[in-house]
């Protein structure tokens, strides 16, 4: 600009683009002149309200020119946005020339939640209702949805919001449960979760609970059991049976000392040759004793090692033994369910070394039966060995098996290492075709590594060939397809309810069953989503790529194969989960023709948890892609459950799939009931036990008599609406009762020494009573 014939030029520099709250800067003023500047020529700083100039320096090296130096505070309580600065250049208090230059105060989140004047106790079958104040000290307007895990919050609608240096106040309201306990503690929270923010911030209060009534201490020492009975009825095809069957489980220590522990259970009789609910016969006992001996007795699962027998259900004998720091384990079980194989035993002798790791060697002989019905015992001997390390692990098998005057070979490993960023995991099992344990001609290789950018993006690659025969149980309907898959992947989980993934895959899958369903190869895109929410949830997919159909011997040709599907739920209320499920292929991999095929799979469930005491799960599907029966499937499952204290009802219904059978008998109805009855069984009785009862009575009018506390040891309790308490079931000793002074005992004492020493005998009572009176005072001049 010019004034005159004098051009005056202004610079600023140092100018920050953003700030924060509580911070200062300093900013530098050049101003230049094409003539000596006058002394009335001088930079001045106008600032928004309540923003100050800390410091201002002015330097002169010449006479053209100056700078000034502004230091400037910013208020604590600034609200967030974009805030001018207006630089001037003053001549004898006249603005010659101005520039005004923007900044940014950014936003700074800071959400307060106070509880107000929380009482000192509750009691039990009151509403406990909490004031809190939600203050919001940061410099924005926040909106805040506010939600508690027990009971309702008041005053408030489905979102808040709240501006700079305000405060709220909101009440959380719950009904305190009655239970069997004389004291304990309940919990009232305050939840504050932000639309755009990963962490919501929790405010959680700890009140202690008391009862009128303390619950009398058992005098037995007692062992929960269930008895019952149940009903089931199945068609298989037109076949239709149906049955009745006892129940009877137990589990838990059998002394107060908590040496030795049993658990049972008797299911029975033997009527159903449809196991795949869970109501085939069974009988089994199991037992412990300061868990260094371990006996299990009648129907188990055999789960040995890896290689040997990984789940096999069977009846038989098995040991377990502490021989010092090692560990014996034998065993003996006839197979159940599985007409290829009749009785096995054999045993494990486990070493311990450093930390976690150990060392074993095990011996297996079972009784098989081939596809000829030629009977025969596979003998088998092994050694395993499972290191772990602060950065790996690693459980290896090597096994021996000598069957049919032949031997064979098995070896299992699985390894998993971490390094800074880097994961890598592998898996390994190879069979010999004389090999005759778990697995037989069996190989498997599984591999990925893994590399982690950050807790948000993640990258990595698998492998996995399966060429897996497992001897698995009809209880797992696993078919174990011949497949060979690598992928390479990417995942980025944007927050704690988005994640995205996508992964380029080569595969091939061939059904090993007879006739076999599906023997494909493709190579496909994938792209999934996943959304997770307190009251919504989805997983997303669709799928593109080519797939040549090997079963097809008169065309081989590549088409194309596309697949999309979608699983949402929703909660309609808190305990109301509702949700479905379709998927749609585009494919000839299933095809005998190489045909592609339009296939529809669709379905749902409804989850409906009311309370501890009312539940229901529903199932429903169509159908499913033949290449998904890997394991036990249903296409309508359905359960309904009360539980109370003592009783507990369940009804199941539903269809499943069977593998093996026709398809004109897949359609497998069933119908179950089953009731059970809880019982504590008195196993031992303790010591006589005494009791102590008691009264406060008023003797002043307008004493309060109701919810005074009073403490004995480690029990407290709270006179009733008449002043009544009572301290039941008391181990023999001398105790002292005391008034816990609080609201209700304000200018109010007892007229009797307190606390009070009481002696508690077996097999007797105490009573007590305690008189109140207000106090008073003396006025004087």
């Amino acid at each position: 600009m010019s004034y005159g014939q004098m051009t005056l030029t202004q610079e600023v520099s140092n100018m920050p683009v953003s700030v924060k709250p509580a911070q200062y800067f300093s900013v530098f003023v050049k101003l230049t002149s094409t003539q000596p500047l006058p002394s009335t020529v001088t930079n001045r700083l106008i600032l928004p309200d309540s923003w100050r100039i800390l410091t201002e320096k002015n330097i002169a090296k010449d006479t053209f020119y100056k700078t000034s130096i502004f230091t400037i505070s910013i208020p604590n309580q600034v609200i967030s946005g974009n805030y001018l600065l207006d630089f001037q250049i003053i001549m004898l208090d006249s603005i010659i020339d101005a520039q005004k230059k923007n900044i940014y105060v950014e936003a700074v989140r800071h959400v307060e939640i106070t509880p107000l004047n929380p009482p000192e106790f509750v009691k039990e079958g009151d509403v406990l209702r909490i004031e809190y104040l939600i203050q919001n000290t940061g410099n924005k307007t926040e909106r805040v949805k506010l939600e508690t895990s027990r009971g309702i919050v008041e005053n408030v609608k489905d979102s808040l919001d709240i501006v700079p240096n305000s405060f709220h106040k909101v009440w959380v309201k719950q009904t305190i449960p009655r239970t069997d306990k004389g004291a304990w503690q309940t919990l009232s929270d305050l939840k504050l979760s932000f639309p755009h923010a990963a962490a919501p911030i929790f405010q959680t209060l700890s009140v202690p609970v008391y009862a009128s009534k303390i619950a009398k201490n058992d005098l037995y020492f007692r062992l929960p059991i269930e008895i019952g009975g149940g009903y089931l009825h199945y068609a298989i095809g037109k076949k239709t049976t149906a049955a009745f069957q006892y129940l009877a489980e137990g589990k838990g220590y059998l002394d107060p000392s908590k040496k030795h522990f049993i658990d049972f259970l008797l299911r029975g009789p033997n009527q159903f040759t449809f196991p795949a609910i869970g109501n085939y016969d069974h009988y089994s006992m199991s037992y412990s004793y300061l868990s260094k001996t371990y006996i299990t007795a009648g129907d188990y699962v055999l789960r040995f090692n890896n290689l040997m027998e990984f789940g096999r259900f069977g009846r038989g004998l098995k040991i377990e033994q502490a021989v010092g720091n090692n560990n014996l384990k034998v065993f003996y079980q006839q197979a159940r369910f599985f007409p290829n194989q009749k009785d096995a035993f054999g045993g494990d002798y486990t070493i311990p070394l450093k930390g976690t790791s150990h060392i074993g060697f095990q011996f297996m002989s079972k009784h098989l039966i081939d596809n000829k019905n030629v009977h025969f015992r596979s003998n088998l001997l092994g050694v395993s060995a499972y290191v772990k390390k602060e950065a790996f692990n690693n459980d290896m098998e090597i096994a021996l098996g000598h069957a049919l005057n032949k031997i064979d070979i098995g070896f299992f490993n699985k390894f998993n290492w971490t390094h800074k960023k880097f994961t890598a995991h592998s898996e390994v099992i190879y069979t010999g075709k004389e090999f005759y344990g778990f697995y037989t001609n069996s190989l498997l290789f599984a591999n990925g590594i893994n590399y982690h950018f950050n807790n948000k993006l993640n990258i990595g690659i698998n492998s996995n060939i399966s060429r897996v025969n497992p001897s698995l149980d009809v209880l797992k309907y696993s078919v174990s397809p011949y497949s060979t898959t690598n992928t390479v992947f990417v995942s980025y989980q944007l927050n704690t309810k988005n994640l995205f993934s996508l992964n380029y895959t080569q595969q091939a899958r061939e059904d090993r069953q007879i006739p076999s369903s599906f023997h494909y190869q493709e190579e496909f895109c994938n792209v999934s989503y996943n959304l997770n929410t307190a009251r919504f949830t989805t997983y997303a997919q669709a799928r593109y790529g080519f797939a040549q159909n090997l079963q097809a011997i008169d065309s081989l040709a590549k088409n194309k194969s596309t697949a999309y599907w979608i699983q949402p739920s929703v909660a309609l209320l808190r305990w109301f989960w509702i949700g479905g499920y379709f998927e749609q292929q585009h494919t000839s991999k299933f095809s005998a023709t190489n045909t592609p095929q339009n296939l529809y799979y669709y379905g749902g469930n409804v989850h409906f948890n009311y309370n501890q005491h009312l539940s229901l799960n529903f199932m429903y599907r169509n159908n499913y892609a033949p290449d998904e029966f890997f394991e036990q499937r249903s296409f309508m499952d359905g359960t309904l459950t009360f539980e109370s204290q003592r009783h507990k009802v369940s009804i199941m219904a539903g269809r499943f799939f069977i593998p093996n059978l026709p398809k004109n008998e897949q359609n497998t109805l069933y119908f179950t009931a089953r009731y059970t009855h809880k019982l504590n069984v008195p196993l031992k009785k303790d010591k006589k036990l005494g009791h102590l009862k008691g009264q406060i009575i008023s003797l002043s009018e307008g004493i309060k008599k109701e919810g005074i506390l009073l403490k004995l040891g480690q029990y407290k309790v709270l006179s009733d609406s008449n002043g009544y308490f009572n301290f039941p079931s008391l181990m023999p000793s001398k105790y002292v009762v005391n008034l816990v002074q609080d609201a209700h005992l304000s200018g109010i004492v007892a007229t009797i020494k307190t606390p009070i020493e009481v002696e508690i005998q077996a097999d007797s009572t105490v009573s007590l009573t305690i008189p109140l009176i207000k106090t008073g005072g003396v006025r004087g001049c």
